[in-house]
C-alpha cells in the first residue's frame, strides 16, 4: 500500500511539473505589459547601445545585462514580434529548472530533487515571469547554479576542504 501511494505521489508531482512547463508556453499570448515595453525600447537594434544606455538604462531599476543581451540577440532574431522578445526568457526559465535538476546534490535523493524542481516549476511568479520580457528569468537562470555552487563551497568549508580557484571564478561570474 505504501509503495503504491509513493508511486501515485510521484506521478502527480511529474504531472504538475509537466503542466507548469507547458503553461509557460500558453502565456505567450498575452500582450506586453508596461515593463516589457521598456525592454522592447531598450533592445531596439536600430538604436546605438550607447544612446540606449544614457537615455533609458540609467533610469531602469533592473540590471542592464538582460537589456544588453536582448540588444545583441535582436541583431539576429526578428525585432518587433512579442514572441521573439519573450523567447530568451523562456529559455532562461527552463534552463534554470534544468540547472536545479542536474546540480541538485545527490546526497539528498531523487525524491527531494523532484520535489524541489516541481515546487520551483509551479511557483506562480516563476511561471508568469518565465515568459515575461524582463530580466526575472535570467536572474533565476544565474541564481540556480549560484545557489548550488554556494552549497558546495559551504560544504567544502565545513569538511575542511580547499575551495578551488575555478569555483571562486564561477561564483564571481555567476554573481
Amino acid at each position: 500500500m505504501q509503495k503504491k501511494l509513493i508511486f501515485i505521489s510521484k506521478i502527480l508531482v511529474w504531472l504538475c511539473l509537466l503542466f507548469a512547463v507547458c503553461y509557460r508556453f500558453v502565456l505567450f499570448n498575452i500582450s506586453y505589459e508596461y515593463d516589457e515595453l521598456f525592454t522592447a525600447v531598450t533592445s531596439n537594434p536600430a538604436l546605438p547601445f550607447s544612446w540606449i544606455w544614457t537615455h533609458w538604462l540609467m533610469i531602469d531599476v533592473h540590471p542592464p545585462l538582460h537589456n544588453a543581451f536582448l540588444w545583441v540577440y535582436n541583431h539576429v532574431a526578428p525585432y518587433g514580434p512579442e514572441l521573439w522578445l519573450r523567447l530568451p526568457s523562456l529559455f532562461f526559465g527552463l534552463g534554470g529548472l534544468l540547472f536545479c535538476w542536474f546540480m541538485f546534490p545527490r546526497r539528498y535523493g531523487k525524491s527531494a530533487r523532484l520535489l524541489l524542481v516541481a515546487a520551483l516549476a509551479v511557483n506562480f511568479y516563476l511561471m508568469f515571469y518565465t515568459q515575461h520580457a524582463r530580466p526575472y528569468a535570467m536572474m533565476f537562470f544565474f541564481a540556480s547554479p549560484l545557489t548550488f555552487l554556494f552549497l558546495k563551497m559551504s560544504r567544502a568549508v565545513w569538511k575542511g576542504r580547499r575551495i578551488t580557484a575555478v569555483q571562486w571564478l564561477c561564483f564571481g561570474v555567476l554573481s
